[in-house]
């Protein structure tokens, strides 16, 4: 199977000012001190007018703006897509097949530092197209950001031949971008431009468009990776911007591409767009698309991709630009069709991120060649490190969210947290780039904490009883001691033996919950004090009825009680009468006080159905 042949009538009517130049690009690279190397290429068509010297123009936002003529050319090679056999048979040596030329020009100059500058190249015409409207002129740019003097140099293509594509076949071309100081690159499609003097949007013919310079035509701005399948013959301007961005986010300039699609009806099958695709021979990389693999910056890896033409009896030759993108990797090809590129690296010591390369196929037709390219993007990731497992105690609470500082180690952050119950919580850092995930767990042990009660007060009379001071307190735990003064107590205060002051109790905790103290604050009141006076009548009660809570919130309950009880009186420290409740009960009353019975000491007055009474002493804390 042969591709037509192309002639000059596919050149078609171009101007002799230059309709011959198809498209072209600047870089940029930074030699340190705002000293910057400049590079112009051109392709051009070999039916066109010799070329002449080139100028470049130059301006910022700053307020300065030049212009250089006559740049150095430094190179011309042919850039045609014929076969070996027909080489000196183009355009370009006499003979009919189309012929294109790469120009490369080159200046070096200094840039001082400002926040944008634009290097720019135009011309009047362009060659006709099938998306555009006439033949208008061509404008190429780049821009730079070395505000404060920072060194920024643009990636370059390295792909520096015009793709020619065949009608109603499956187009895959890359642009092959390497290099460049930034950390991050962007693709986007845009349109056409042209300077007249000011620089705008060309017009295209419906219904194309910059964003889609032909039907179904897709850039994947991550790879810069064209996909589309062409339906009409001729040239489909496309152009490419790249975006540059530093490892803070800050746009550091663009780079841009204007260049054609130059599709033919062929009777030949261009290598097949859809083969190529990824196969992990060695390491423990994982292909997670079909021109995708993930890898840890740890593991050494090969892989392979199979290559096919349906043209059986056409050899294919592979090659790619993976070297300059992954340092030190090896690239060998076995076959010719299908053809097998096989490829190793040791990522050791690179920085995790994204890495894209491509792989160039041609096959053998004669005259032109049949061309496909083939983009694969490698992400480097990083070890992770969920820490080492731990345990921790607790005092009855449990600390959940990202406390990752109770793993051992130094775990990353940015992990996920999870319950596996029973107290245990698990850590994971999701691995990427081909790194695996890692977890460790922290053990959560709560221990109860103490409780000593709510502090408390009582006012007492030395003709009181002995009673036990944990009754001020509130709701406390059993086992503690009693202190005053740095002295130890028994804990049971005898009004008659004991001094007035603030007595308190200390529950002892387990580590790491601390010990809990509450403090009862007794007071002695004196012998002629009202309430004592009326505590000091001579009637006693009987030892086998008790009172309790006391101190009181309001409710008592009596029991022991051996004797029918007919009524009840609750007598202030005056000796008054303040509530009286009648009650029919032979072992167990309850006397519930009215709301206005004010906190203090009170007695409780017993009278029994054959007439006598009993005298039970009590306080009343609300």
């Amino acid at each position: 199977m042969r591709l037509t042949t192309l002639s000059l009538s596919f050149a078609l009517a171009c101007s002799a000012l230059g309709a011959h130049l198809p498209g072209g690009s600047i870089t940029y690279t930074c030699l340190g001190n705002n000293q910057y190397e400049v590079i112009l290429q051109l392709w051009r068509e070999c039916t066109g007018a010799p070329m002449i010297d080139q100028s470049l123009k130059f301006s910022n936002d700053c307020g300065v703006s030049f212009t250089l003529n006559s740049i150095p050319e430094i190179s011309m090679e042919d850039a045609s897509p014929v076969c070996e056999d027909q080489v000196g048979h183009t355009t370009c040596d006499g003979g009919q097949l189309i012929g294109i030329q790469l120009y490369t020009y080159r200046t070096t100059l200094f840039l001082s530092p400002c926040n944008s500058w634009t290097i720019s190249w135009d011309v009047c015409c362009r060659n006709a197209s099938v998306n555009l409207v006439g033949e208008q002129g061509i404008y190429i740019e780049a821009r730079l950001n070395n505000a404060n003097g920072v060194c920024v140099t643009s990636p370059t293509f390295t792909e520096n031949r015009p793709p020619f594509a065949c009608v109603d076949q499956p187009v895959s071309y890359d642009l092959g971008v390497t290099g460049g100081t930034q950390s991050n690159l962007r693709f986007r499609l845009i349109a056409a431009r042209r300077a007249l003097p000011d620089v705008q949007d060309v017009s295209y013919q419906f219904p194309y468009t910059g964003d889609e310079p032909f039907t179904g035509l897709v850039l994947d701005t991550i790879t810069g990776n064209i996909t589309f399948t062409p339906t009409i013959q001729g040239y489909i301007v496309v152009v490419v911007e790249v975006d540059l961005y530093d490892a803070n986010g800050v746009w550091r300039g663009s780079i841009m591409r204007d260049f054609p699609f130059v599709a033919e009806v062929c009777s030949n099958h261009v290598p097949d767009a859809a083969s190529g695709t990824v196969t992990i021979t060695s390491g423990d990389a994982v292909a997670s698309a079909a021109y995708t693999v993930d890898n840890c910056s740890s593991n050494h890896f090969c892989l392979s991709m199979e290559v096919v033409d349906t043209d059986a009896d056409q050899e294919l030759s592979l090659t790619s630009n993976v070297d300059m993108v992954l340092p030190g990797a090896s690239f060998e090809v076995m076959g010719t069709n299908p053809a097998v590129a096989t490829i190793c690296w040791d990522p050791a010591g690179a920085s995790p991120g994204t890495r894209t390369f491509t792989i160039s196929a041609l096959d053998d037709a004669c005259p032109v060649r049949g061309s496909q390219s083939y983009t694969y993007v490698v992400n480097v990731g990083t070890p992770t490190n969920a820490g080492t497992s731990s345990t921790v105690q607790f005092c009855d609470v449990v600390a959940l969210g990202d406390t990752i500082s109770l793993l051992g180690g130094t775990p990353d952050h940015g992990g996920a947290w999870s319950d596996l119950g029973d107290g245990v919580l698990q850590y994971e850092v999701e691995g990427v780039g081909g790194c695996v995930s890692s977890s460790s767990t922290l053990t959560i042990e709560v221990v109860a904490s103490s409780n000593a009660g709510v502090d408390g007060a009582a006012e007492v009379c030395a003709v009181q009883d002995p009673f036990a001071m944990v009754d001020l307190l509130a709701n406390a735990d059993n086992g503690g001691t009693w202190i005053i003064e740095g002295v130890a107590h028994d804990g049971m205060f005898d009004p008659a033996m004991d001094a007035a002051g603030t007595y308190c109790y200390v529950v002892q905790a387990t580590a790491p919950c601390l010990n809990d103290t509450a403090c009862a604050t007794i007071t002695i009141l004196s012998p002629t004090d009202p309430i004592c006076i009326s505590l000091g009548i001579s009637e006693v009660g009987s030892d086998v009825i008790h009172l309790s809570p006391n101190p009181s919130t309001g409710r008592v309950v009596v029991t022991g009680l051996a004797k029918s009880c007919l009524r009840t009186d609750v007598l202030d420290a005056q000796g008054r009468i303040v509530h009286t409740q009648r009650i029919h009960a032979a072992s167990t009353l309850q006397v519930d006080l009215p709301t206005g019975v004010i906190n203090g000491a009170y007695m409780l007055r017993l009278h029994f159905a054959d007439g006598t009474t009993d005298l039970q002493r009590f306080e009343l804390l609300r």
